[in-house]
């Protein structure tokens, strides 16, 4: 009886909700139409860019069999360290570096072609998920601070986190995955699946992202984030809503193990996202009970790296080059993209006891 009646309660409150939406809508049309313009212009600019590419090459490894090389490639990390099958462990490393959705989409392939069951699919979606160091880097590294190393240092902390996550999920969690067929094919039907399959995400992607920018200009013109406005904690509500809003932080290094935390929580809206990708055909609920934790973590590590080494003595050190060289050359952003990653594994080798993954 009870239920029932929260039932009820919620189906009136959201019908009113939807009522203030279009009475909100009507009286604030203009704000409306520029919030959904935004929207697309956000979905055309960042997210098909940076996204419908990595999304198609995991869609070909998965449907030709490519990433049985990544599998037998990785194998001894994969079972000794992680304790994870061989063949899940390119999706967790894939979906770290290819954006947010990418490794659900992945996991749902495999459970669709009986390789995983869904339970392995539900455990694994916890830790394979990730923005990637594109957006991180261009976002944090690039509009924020105008440095890579501290996007570096973002980047690093959001896999450390998925990693610890991962060794827990593998030592005890116990993940299967079914012997399959280690041959690979490639034909023109595998070709067009893969880009039908990756169309099909994108516009399921852009879609959401279109409504919660349609929704954050109608309460916006409702005022309900006045009392915030301009101020850190704005810019944190509207992050926790949809990720893309992080680059309206200021560059405060003091703030860079929350928007670590935000990166690697990824946003309401890209939650939604993965909802839309699987289909309910597995349980997102693991996924959101522990990813708040895992993004915690990831903060506590960006504070550790930034407090107890020289990563923030060298970005500010290096700062004005970044600058210049992101701007002016492509190219030498590539090579200091490298630089950087030399660094950081000389660092490693030199100080074990200062490693972060």
């Amino acid at each position: 009886m009870v239920f029932i009646k929260l039932k009820k309660a919620a189906a009136l409150a959201a019908c009113g909700a939807a009522v203030w939406c279009v009475t909100v809508s009507l009286i604030h049309s203009k704000e409306a139409m520029l919030g959904i313009s935004s929207g697309i212009a956000r979905c055309l600019d960042v997210i098909v860019p940076s996204l419908f590419g990595m999304m198609l090459l995991s869609q070909l490894l998965i449907s030709s069999g490519l990433y049985h090389v990544l599998s037998s490639l990785f194998y001894p990390v994969s079972k000794w360290l992680f304790g994870l099958p061989k063949q899940l462990f390119p999706v967790f490393l894939i979906s770290n570096i290819a954006g947010y959705p990418v490794g659900a989409k992945m996991l749902l392939q495999l459970q669709e072609n009986g390789s995983i069951d869904k339970k392995t699919a539900e455990v694994m979606a916890v830790c394979c998920y990730g923005s990637g160091p594109a957006f991180i880097l261009g976002v944090i590294g690039v509009g924020i601070f105008s440095n890579l190393t501290l996007g570096m240092t973002v980047f690093i902390s959001c896999a450390a986190a998925n990693a610890v996550a991962a060794f827990v999920i593998g030592r005890f969690f116990k993940p299967k995955c079914a012997e399959s067929d280690s041959s690979m094919t490639f034909s023109p039907k595998i070709l067009v699946d893969s880009v039908a399959s990756s169309g099909n995400a994108m516009l399921m992607i852009c879609l959401m992202i279109i409504s919660f920018s349609y929704f954050l200009s109608i309460a916006d013109s409702a005022g309900l984030l006045r009392i915030f406005a301009g101020t850190n904690t704005d810019t944190g509500i509207r992050t926790f809503l949809e990720i893309s809003n992080i680059s309206s932080f200021r560059s405060d290094l003091r703030l860079l193990p929350l928007m670590t935390a935000l990166i690697s929580f990824g946003g309401i809206c890209v939650h939604m996202q993965l909802l839309a990708i699987t289909k309910n055909k597995f349980s997102l609920k693991k996924f959101f009970i522990f990813r708040l934790p895992i993004s915690i973590l990831a903060g506590i590590i960006n504070f550790v790296i930034i407090t107890q080494s020289n990563f923030a003595e060298y970005a500010f050190a290096q700062a004005a080059y970044s600058s210049h060289s992101l701007k002016n050359s492509v190219f030498s952003g590539i090579c200091l993209i490298f630089m950087i990653i030399t660094i950081i594994f000389s660092k490693k080798t030199s100080n074990p006891k200062k490693s972060v993954i």
